[in-house]
């Protein structure tokens, strides 16, 4: 079972225990290897949902649409700033100090949610400024799917975290402490603009008319079980390493649990997959 370079839990103020320096540099060492393989996971991802389009042309964004991705791009920065460096010390819990003890926070989804979610504005933007045809592509192509794991995100913690009676206890201890940190404060910042992200870049800042070419709906649910598949994985790596899961319901799990959970969070992506979808078929604004 893997474990963190020296103690991970130091006395804070005589009261409950929280991440030591040591831990920090850790988990930012760990950061440090997983950015930038975000973006490689996103241009694997966005190839597999690229369709041929002949009649792709590089066409310039116009400047409000420049301005709203922009703005878009900030948020999705400062959200996943917010999770890098931001996150509350976590009481001293042996789960948790043992599910970060291998890839830090990535193995959790909303980690790597929040970063594709930034690569995807970031090179939306690209496009938008420089008018590559190559960018737009990749970009819409992956759009629906991208913005699906963004409802997930959001609504996933707001009707199963923020009302579980174990995160509710979490908040009392962390608001003990000497100075306080407002846990439920901070996890809605880390969650709810993920849906509204990915909403405003599907009905605003991306154009109805190309998605209906460069866009599959077949391919974002292609592209969502094989996403799934692939955090899955990451999910039995992590547990070969460290010996926890990073979610206590998974505990105990059987193979039958394993594979019914598997088509259930197939299934759940998916919808959010088709309502995205629905979206672009709105009139644009």
């Amino acid at each position: 079972v893997a474990t963190l370079p020296e103690p991970l839990l130091v006395p804070l103020s005589g009261k409950d225990p929280g991440w030591s320096p040591s831990s920090y540099r850790f988990l930012l060492s760990r950061d440090l290897v997983f950015t930038p393989l975000s973006f490689a996971l996103y241009f694997v991802l966005a190839k597999f949902s690229e369709l041929p389009v002949a009649t792709a042309h590089d066409a310039q964004a116009p400047a409000p649409v420049l301005v709203l991705q922009g703005s878009l791009l900030a948020v999705a920065l400062a959200v996943l700033i917010q999770n890098f460096i931001m996150t509350p010390p976590e009481p001293s819990d042996a789960v948790m100090v043992g599910v970060m003890s291998y890839s830090g926070r990535w193995i959790f989804l909303t980690r790597q949610t929040l970063a594709l979610q930034a690569v995807h504005l970031s090179l939306s933007l690209a496009a938008g400024f420089s008018g590559s045809a190559r960018l737009l592509q990749l970009t819409e192509g992956i759009a629906v799917f991208i913005g699906a794991l963004g409802w997930f995100v959001t609504i996933q913690f707001f009707t199963l975290v923020f009302p579980n009676p174990d995160f509710k206890e979490r908040c009392k201890i962390l608001a003990a402490r000497d100075p306080p940190v407002n846990l439920k404060l901070r996890g809605s910042l880390n969650h709810a603009p993920a849906i509204m992200l990915a909403i405003l870049d599907i009905a605003v800042a991306k154009g109805h008319d190309a998605l209906q070419f460069t866009c599959s709906l077949s391919k974002s649910l292609e592209l969502t079980a094989i996403y799934t598949l692939f955090y899955f994985s990451l999910l039995g790596v992590n547990y070969h390493a460290t010996g926890y899961f990073p979610y206590p319901f998974m505990r105990g799990f059987t193979f039958a649990k394993w594979v019914a959970f598997f088509f259930t969070q197939c299934s759940i992506v998916a919808v959010f997959c088709v309502l995205n979808w629905g979206v672009s078929l709105l009139p644009a604004f």
